[in-house]
């Protein structure tokens, strides 16, 4: 991750990610945003569960390009 975050900015960033994951028709914008949650769940190992579950669900339910 290139930014340090206070908990509350990495709490927004969070919330925002996970909202264009669920309204873009983007798949570039889906798997930027995919990206971004796992690095941040590699640094905080709280959030680490709730990420994987979610890129989970998002690669099943992905078209080959977010795969």
């Amino acid at each position: 991750m290139y930014l340090k975050l206070t908990d509350k900015e990495q709490s927004k960033v969070i919330s925002i990610l996970l909202s264009y994951i669920e309204t873009t028709t983007s798949n570039i914008v889906k798997v930027s945003s995919m990206q971004t949650l796992a690095e941040l769940a590699q640094k905080d190992k709280n959030l680490k569960p709730n990420v994987l579950i979610d890129l989970k669900r998002l690669i099943k339910e992905g078209s080959p390009s977010v795969i």
